[in-house]
């Protein structure tokens, strides 16, 4: 520590017994105060050395050097972290648009599945009707009835495929 210069009134008013520049210092008596002796009391007041504060002013600027370093740092992971934000928002997007897509054929499949089964019905009726046709007609010309039976005979066996070969008779 070192021998102070000032001292200070019980209403903290600082004062020194060591003239200074008169402009500055106010003359009572055996005392003088002023905004020099003021500043010079404040400086006292801390209890640091030159080099103290110095050394204190050196570590104020690494961290302001820390913090500048981390305000850049957290600007780029900002900006990344936004980036991956609006692409999490693109890929809902996309998924949703997915979603609605397999919605839509699901739902197509759902009617196009029922259309087939109701064609399967037909088909089934229309191998019985071809069935009783091959079985029950009556002809008067052999030669017509031939023919006809071999279209009704092609005709059940194209129905009876597509029915996956079920025959219902």
């Amino acid at each position: 520590m070192f021998e102070r210069l000032t001292n200070r009134t019980e209403g903290g008013i600082a004062y020194t017994k060591i003239p200074a520049n008169p402009s500055n210092i106010i003359d009572v008596g055996e005392c003088y105060t002023g905004r020099v002796v003021d500043r010079i009391a404040a400086y006292e007041d801390t209890g640091l050395t030159p080099g103290q504060i110095e050394a204190q002013q050196q570590e104020i600027t690494n961290y302001l050097k820390v913090i500048e370093q981390q305000r850049d740092t957290l600007a780029r992971d900002s900006d990344s972290f936004n980036k991956q934000q609006q692409e999490i928002e693109s890929l809902k997007r996309e998924l949703n648009a997915e979603i609605s897509v397999n919605e839509a054929l699901t739902a197509d499949k759902d009617e196009q599945a029922g259309r087939i089964k109701q064609l399967e019905e037909l088909l089934k009726a229309c191998n019985q009707a071809f069935c009783w046709i091959l079985h029950e007609a009556d002809f008067e010309d052999e030669y017509e009835r031939t023919r006809i039976l071999n279209g009704f005979q092609a005709t059940r066996l194209a129905v009876s495929a597509l029915l996956g070969g079920k025959e219902d008779v």
